[in-house]
């Protein structure tokens, strides 16, 4: 009795076993065939709605605006790094605008308002110093930041510019910088001279008018080229400098980078037998303005 019950216990298992074996094969196949059946209707491939469907396609989209997003964030950062670099020390009107052109990649219009020692006046073939300083700027700064406009009006006296207007036509550029030249030469050397006062007196007018015409605008005053051996002259430029002083307006004074007036080493920057600027002297001019720009520091 015993021996029949322990076989039909054996026969039971390996029917049960047989069966679940038969049952999971059966159940392979059919999901077999149904994803067979999937791609052929699809061609094997998948449509343009696939990816629609797909719950994480919006994610990857926002992934990679925030990747940009963020990519330009580290741009700007590094370059706000960089002007501070360039800027630092420099008076906080310049500066400021500086960095906020810079970061917006919009151009400084900087003006050079002033006599015929700005260009190649004996046509030398020199390369003036308002042309070098704008190259010399963007080159350091790395982008076309500076945009420099050289208004240079020969010979003509502070007396003969105002009854001109040509001080507003200067002023209806709309710059945001003016280096504008106090005319001493010119007035030491016109016909008639016109007296220190006069230029003083006319050189309020033009800072006034540019002043009216942008009240953003940052004007300095700047003497013109030193000449060698000159008695009168640097007395009229010096009496400039006081007023530039007394009337708080930024004074440029580049006489600082050249030999003295008393020195023959002067005459090196001059050209032969003139008391205009050589290549020399223009790349001397340009470096010392390039100072009020640029942090020397920085740049070295």
């Amino acid at each position: 009795m015993k021996k029949i019950i322990f076989i039909s216990v054996i026969v039971l298992s390996l029917s049960a076993i047989i069966f679940g074996r038969l049952y999971y094969s059966n159940k392979l196949e059919d999901i077999s065939a149904s994803a067979h059946e999937q791609i052929g209707d699809s061609g094997g491939e998948l449509s343009e709605s696939d990816d629609t469907d797909n719950p994480n396609a919006d994610t990857d989209v926002s992934a990679r605006s925030d990747g940009n997003a963020t990519e330009e964030s580290n741009i700007d950062n590094v370059r706000m790094m960089d002007l501070e670099k360039l800027t630092k020390g420099l008076l906080p009107s310049v500066k400021s605008i500086i960095i906020e052109k810079g970061l917006e990649n919009d151009e400084i219009e900087l003006v050079i308002f002033g006599s015929k020692a700005n260009k190649d006046s004996l046509n030398q073939g020199v390369d003036p110093w308002p042309e070098l300083l704008e190259s010399h700027l963007n080159s350091v700064y790395g982008q076309d930041l500076f945009a420099v406009n050289n208004q240079a009006f020969d010979e003509l006296t502070s007396n003969e510019i105002i009854e001109a207007g040509y001080h507003t036509d200067v002023a209806e550029l709309d710059a945001d910088v003016v280096i504008l030249e106090s005319f001493n030469w010119s007035d030491n050397n016109g016909s008639p001279i016109v007296p220190v006062e006069d230029t003083v007196s006319n050189l309020q007018t033009m800072v006034n008018v540019l002043k009216e015409e942008n009240s953003e605008v940052i004007v300095f005053v700047q003497p013109p080229q030193p000449a060698h051996e000159t008695i009168y002259y640097p007395t009229h430029v010096e009496t400039v400098s006081e007023f530039a002083e007394e009337n708080e307006i930024q004074y440029i004074d580049h006489w600082e980078a050249w030999p003295s007036i008393d020195d023959d080493n002067l005459l090196g920057y001059m050209e032969d037998g003139e008391r205009m600027p050589n290549q020399q002297g223009h790349d001397l001019w340009m470096e010392y303005i390039a100072s009020y720009f640029i942090n020397e520091v920085q740049e070295n």
